[in-house]
């Protein structure tokens, strides 16, 4: 087998132990992907073993309880060109995987007819196996950093793995949108907010950090479901892009926000 990065090199070397270790595997076309398991990997090393897909044989699945796939798809759906071998090793065998638990991100751009279908197809086939999803299959379009942060967090949930700490951002989801005339009320799913006296709420761009504003909060219910008035005055001069980008949302989004009192 010939192994073409330090990361497979460092998981060839492991000694097998089922259970104990849990396999952070990747599939990547351009560098993305492999980014996002090499930082998960980080902070997990010293119960992780990491591993680029088109360097793992099919039947080592077996060795391990508990696996997580970071994977891009590329061109009509496909998998990364280096990783074909492995999905269609995948797709022939006759592995049983029933004690293996996974998590899938896929990785993906929306203007592509077939959004992440690699990692949907690859998902569909752990499944086809016996393998169980602990955590639901996430897509991310264009490396959404809310929402890779938001699955990372069930990965610290399901899997004990430690998550990075941004700041103190939290992950807000958009439960419920409601327009009327030029006011917009959004009630948000805060987890553990705990600020009983909070007055402003600070939204971040998932894609550009620099790009923030702040809004008053004028609900009284912080239990957890916070239901937050919006009205284009409140709205800081700096944040009025941002504005437009929030008011076009659509119950599921995710966002990073600050709860300030």
């Amino acid at each position: 087998m010939i192994i073409q990065d330090r990361d497979s090199l460092a998981f060839q070397n492991k000694t097998f132990k089922k259970g104990h270790r849990i396999l952070i595997a990747y599939a990547t076309q351009t560098g993305n992907a492999k980014s996002i398991a090499q930082r998960i990997f980080a902070l997990n090393q010293t119960h992780c073993d990491i591993v680029d897909l088109s360097a793992l044989p099919v039947r080592l699945l077996e060795e391990y309880e508990r696996v997580v796939f970071v994977v891009s798809t590329y061109g009509n759906g496909d998998p990364p060109s280096n990783v074909v071998s492995f999905y269609d090793a995948l797709c022939q065998s006759e592995i049983d995987l029933n004690a293996v638990k996974y998590a899938v991100l896929a990785l993906g751009d929306r203007q592509y007819l077939h959004f992440c279908g690699f990692g949907n197809n690859l998902s569909h086939q752990l499944i086809k196996h016996g393998a169980m999803p602990r955590v639901p299959l996430t897509e991310v379009n264009r490396n959404d950093a809310v929402i890779i942060e938001h699955w990372w967090s069930k990965l610290q949930e399901t899997f004990g793995l430690q998550c990075e700490v941004s700041e103190d951002w939290t992950v807000a989801t958009l439960m419920e949108r409601v327009e009327d005339k030029d006011v917009v009320r959004f009630t948000l799913y805060i987890k553990s907010l705990e600020f009983s006296s909070a007055k402003t709420l600070i939204i971040k761009d998932s894609k550009d950090a620099s790009k923030r504003m702040q809004v008053d909060i004028v609900s009284e219910d912080f239990d957890p479901f916070t239901s937050i008035l919006f009205e284009e005055v409140h709205v800081k001069k700096h944040g009025s892009p941002l504005w437009r980008q929030l008011s076009s949302s659509q119950p599921g989004d995710k966002w990073h926000v600050q709860v300030c009192n």
